[in-house]
């Protein structure tokens, strides 16, 4: 969405912004443009035949044209870091389709195969009780809808379901092609993918691609994680931890972190999963809770 505002500056009036919300803002005449910097207030006053606009670091003289526009836009996701051939995000998703506004940020952990309804809130409530008792809550029948998801009407929608019992699946019978139509070759982004338009979950040989362009454990701002890539072809993925199958506990924050992939093997699902000592692509049961890192789709 796209807003824009009119301001009139007038000899004796004097505008005062700031870009406190998160957004990307600029101000605008017609051969000239400045992006607001987020929670930064900005001064703009009548000078002559000239505008001032000022912040606490820059002052910018412009000819006074009859109107200034200030306009306000969604930010824009980002447009990823290429590392051996594949466009990796910068960030974790934070809900279906949205990534989280730094790249230190934890985000949100996904059952795999499901799309976002809330379950993969850090917070949301386990089902069939909001406890952390080891529970089978599997859901099946008329509870899933035609693209395997939860229905809206069931008591597990928005929930992290929890699960004690072989094969440790959210959902039965198992369904293997929940976020990848195609295959590993060929990957066919579904409807239950949630990354953003332009974006999908990697395959288990994008995973193993990312381990080969190297790591290292480190920190970004204050975060522990792994660096992948050199620089400037470089990502951080934060030890996000992981939520238990059996229990919806939260574990392991700031020690470990697991990534999804859309791939399977057997009853299991494909994962990259590291800490300070080892990175490696592993197998785990579907109803554990992992973080999503997505991959250009384009």
């Amino acid at each position: 969405m796209k807003k824009t505002i009119t301001l009139i500056c007038f000899a004796f009036m004097a505008v005062c912004l700031t870009n406190a919300q998160e957004m990307v803002r600029s101000i605008k005449t017609n051969d000239w443009e400045l992006i607001l910097k987020k929670d930064m207030t900005y001064f703009i006053e009548p000078f002559g035949d000239k505008v001032t606009v000022k912040d606490y670091d820059y002052l910018q003289f412009i000819t006074l044209p009859e109107t200034l526009i200030f306009t306000s836009k969604e930010p824009q996701e980002p447009e990823g870091v290429l590392i051996n051939g594949v466009r990796w995000a910068t960030r974790n998703l934070a809900s279906h389709g949205k990534f989280v506004e730094k790249p230190e940020d934890y985000g949100a952990l996904f059952q795999w195969g499901r799309k976002g309804d809330g379950h993969e809130q850090r917070t949301s409530p386990n089902y069939p009780t909001n406890n952390y008792s080891e529970e089978n809550g599997v859901v099946s029948g008329a509870g899933l809808d035609a693209n395997g998801q939860i229905v809206s009407t069931h008591a597990a929608y928005g929930k992290f379901i929890k699960q004690d019992e072989t094969p440790y699946d959210w959902r039965s019978p198992q369904i293997n092609t929940l976020w990848n139509s195609g295959n590993e070759t060929t990957p066919v982004k579904t409807a239950n993918d949630p990354c953003p338009a332009g974006w999908r979950l990697p395959t288990q040989a994008e995973l193993q691609s990312l381990i080969n362009a190297g790591s290292k454990w480190g920190e970004s701002n204050g975060v522990s994680g792994r660096y992948f890539g050199t620089v400037p072809n470089q990502i951080f993925l934060p030890a996000a931890g992981g939520r238990d199958h059996a229990t919806g506990g939260v574990l392991h924050s700031g020690e470990y972190g697991f990534y999804w992939s859309s791939a399977v093997t057997g009853i299991y699902a494909r994962y990259l999963g590291f800490y300070d000592g080892i990175v490696r692509v592993y197998g785990g049961n579907r109803a554990i809770g992992f973080s999503v890192r997505c991959v250009s789709d384009q």
